[in-house]
């Protein structure tokens, strides 16, 4: 094989793996978009598998990969996402059944697992399993996790967006209550010296004479 094949053969090894080709992995959720799905292309029926021929499975998968490279806004695979909504995941999951599909919260992470046994495809028999674990965000609760498979094949794991955190402090607002004029209503605030009371009493009170007359 020529060099300069071998080269080419080894830097599209080095570029993104494609969609087509994987499972479980995390999709951005504009390329799940209308203008996104258009762009998807049907794989033919080309023998050829070098990737260098474009007819062939393999070198559609890299026009569509170097398609969505150009695209700013697009990128493979995606992460989980933090928004004015909450917390957001999606992945590609079409390749599983919703039985053999498990979502699972333990402690402060998010685990998700797609596991099925050999079934026949297009290119014979294959098993796939694959665990992905997601970290809960600062702040979120891990009992508000909430998921759901779409018909095409994309699992969403999402966290709703936490109230805003309520000020502990001791502050209150006390309201105004408007009253009539002061002297109706505001009045002395005298205590009472019960201890200046009991001696004025003992002061003026005369003892009994035990003496004898």
């Amino acid at each position: 094989m020529a060099l300069s094949t071998l080269l080419s053969l080894v830097d599209e090894l080095q570029e993104p793996r494609s969609p087509l080709y994987e499972f479980g992995l995390g999709v951005n959720p504009h390329y799940l978009q209308p203008h996104g799905s258009q762009r998807r292309r049907s794989i033919n029926g080309c023998p050829c598998a070098s990737p260098i021929c474009l007819s062939s499975p393999a070198g559609q998968v890299l026009a569509l990969r170097r398609q969505m490279a150009n695209q700013n806004d697009i990128h493979w695979p995606a992460t989980a996402q933090v928004g004015k909504d909450g917390f957001q995941v999606c992945m590609d999951v079409a390749q599983f059944k919703p039985s053999e599909l498990n979502v699972k919260v333990v402690d402060d992470s998010i685990l998700v697992e797609g596991k099925h046994e050999e079934r026949q495809d297009d290119h014979g028999y294959i098993m796939r399993h694959f665990v992905r674990r997601y970290k809960v965000p600062e702040g979120y609760k891990p009992d508000q996790v909430v998921s759901q498979l779409s018909s095409d094949g994309v699992l969403t794991v999402s966290i709703p967006k936490p109230q805003a955190i309520e000020d502990k402090s001791k502050e209150r607002v006390i309201q105004i209550q408007q009253v009539g004029p002061a002297h109706l209503n505001v009045k002395p605030n005298q205590t009472s010296d019960l201890k200046g009371k009991e001696n004025g009493a003992t002061n003026g009170t005369p003892k009994a004479s035990t003496g004898a007359k």
